[in-house]
């Protein structure tokens, strides 16, 4: 990773930050690390709206092993 991917990395995360390293922001910087924000965002939207198989067989089988305990007990 380089110096400046680095400074807009921390920037998307902490985006109130004013200086890292005696540096001040650009306002390039912020748009930059606006884009970065949104794009995370939309990635973490994809990740809740699909998501991965093992999740769903690992869900599956938790209700399977509940649904017979709770039989079981009635």
């Amino acid at each position: 990773m380089s110096y400046d991917d680095y400074r807009l990395e921390i920037l998307a995360s902490v985006q109130r930050l004013k200086r890292l390293d005696k540096d001040a922001f650009s306002d390039e910087d912020r748009q930059e690390a606006a884009r970065i924000r949104e794009e995370r965002k939309a990635e973490d939207q994809l990740l809740v709206s699909r998501p991965e198989s093992s999740q769903l067989v690992w869900t599956s089988v938790c209700l399977t092993v509940t649904l017979t305990t709770l039989n079981r007990n009635y």
